[in-house]
């Protein structure tokens, strides 16, 4: 039984039991004239001490006074029972998506993650994992659609943190984090659980967005919780749930309201069971690449350490059509980073209130003759172009261009990668590996200089 209704039913008792004692004073089988009057007065009474509110501790600051963001906590409790006004329905027809089988490479310089796998031993989380994610739309809210790859195999539920970042400005820095830090588990919509975020300082992405900084200490990410309020005055402002659909599916909602009813954004979606923190963002400047480690094999960072666990996208439009242009854009498809091999059946989930069967599309590999190379320079600066060159066997070398990427177009197969420069020292200095049909091998490489 909910304790408030133990207390509603003991106060009850009270006036009932103070009631029988005024017939007990009068004469058998009547009562006061007046009874009704003592009745409300009393109730009146009781009401009035059941919303006296309790004193709150204060909030922890540090040294300087300033106060330390709490992030991902759930809503003050209310002294009042929560009556919701709208719910959200369900997902209509998609306005915008994003597909992580195509856009799915890990770029540390870009805050680019393709990272469900534990740290140091590599072994895959699917529920990190994003396939497809869509969105929609209604009057009210803005529906997200996050499609995992499975459930965590050792426990066989989701239990990742679930989020979406928007861009209004279209400039690169968030300005809203939608995120679910309690994984749902029922098919029903529910607003605890949920957060939204906001950044009024503007330091998302530090001295440059997206891009990795050195990071400075008053630099706070999203600081600010839009949602829910403290006291809770609006229930209805966020929402997740397990689809109805797809046991492996997380879905969320905001109210446009929240987000200053935007005409159109930027969006990308997030896993994470790792960092968790929304005064981090973006993560590449609060950890640096040898920190954060690698999932791919040739990179010298290799295996992954803090920034494990977490998978993010390229960034999707929506209400305007692209120039391509856009900061952090979804642009070119990369290979999957490789994790420890590991055969599993889909178990799916069980929720609380409707057990589901899931189901996944099944992606077929379509004949090709052609395959891709690429290699990023992290830290890169411009300048250095001209003084480094990144060589593929049988297909000459390439300087990198201003954003220090190339690539190659190449027939599936074995090839060696090596790097050579006149001033600078390139690592890895030579890699070799095999590319499949229709994927992409990808190459990071650090700048040492002297």
């Amino acid at each position: 039984m909910h304790p408030k209704k133990n207390v509603r039913f003991a106060r009850l008792g009270i006036v009932f039991t103070f009631v029988l004692m005024l017939s007990a004073c009068n004469i058998p089988g009547t009562l006061p004239q007046n009874v009704d009057d003592i009745v409300a007065q009393t109730l009146t009474a009781m009401s009035a001490q059941s919303v006296t509110p309790t004193l709150e501790a204060p909030a922890t600051t540090d040294a300087a006074g300033t106060e330390i963001p709490t992030p991902m906590t759930p809503p003050e409790n209310t002294t009042a029972p929560v009556v919701h006004v709208i719910i959200p329905g369900e997902m209509q027809a998609i306005e915008s998506t994003v597909d992580d089988l195509l856009y799915n490479g890990d770029d540390f310089s870009i805050n680019l993650f393709e990272r469900p796998f534990t740290q140091t031993l590599m072994e895959n989380r699917f529920d990190l994992d994003l396939q497809k994610i869509a969105m929609s739309t209604d009057n009210t809210f803005f529906y997200f659609s996050l499609d995992l790859k499975d459930v965590n195999l050792n426990t066989k539920t989701l239990d990742g943190n679930y989020g979406i970042e928007l861009d209004l400005d279209k400039n690169g820095r968030g300005d809203y984090l939608l995120w679910a830090y309690q994984p749902p588990t029922t098919t029903s919509w529910d607003y605890l659980g949920v957060v939204l975020f906001s950044d009024q300082n503007e330091d998302v992405g530090g001295t440059r967005a997206l891009v990795s900084d050195a990071v400075k200490p008053e630099w706070n990410g999203y600081e600010t919780e839009v949602w829910p309020s403290k006291p809770l005055t609006d229930p209805d402002g966020a929402w997740a749930r397990i689809s109805p659909k797809d046991a492996t599916v997380v879905q969320l909602a905001v109210k446009r309201s929240l987000v200053g009813n935007p005409a159109s954004f930027l969006w990308s979606a997030w896993t994470d069971d790792q960092i968790k923190a929304s005064y981090k963002f973006e993560y590449n400047d609060f950890y640096t690449a040898a920190e954060a480690g690698s999932p791919y094999a040739a990179n010298p960072n290799y295996p992954l350490k803090a920034l494990s666990q977490m998978d993010s996208t390229c960034r999707e439009a929506w209400g305007f059509k692209p120039t391509g242009n856009e900061p952090g854009i979804c642009k070119k498809a990369v290979v999957q980073a490789t994790a420890k091999p590991k055969t599993t059946t889909k178990p799916g989930v069980t929720p609380t209130i409707t057990p589901l069967v899931p189901t996944k599309q099944v992606i077929t590999a379509t004949p090709c003759d052609l395959a891709q190379v690429e290699a990023s320079m992290l830290a890169w600066n411009p300048v250095w172009a001209s003084s480094i060159s990144i060589c593929l066997s049988g297909n000459g070398c390439k300087n990198p261009d201003a954003s220090g990427y190339l690539n190659w177009l190449v027939p599936p197969g074995a090839y060696t990668i090596t790097a050579s420069q006149a001033v600078y020292r390139v690592l890895p200095e030579s890699v070799s590996f095999t590319v499949d049909c229709n994927n992409t091998a990808h190459i990071d490489y650090s700048i040492d200089i002297p």
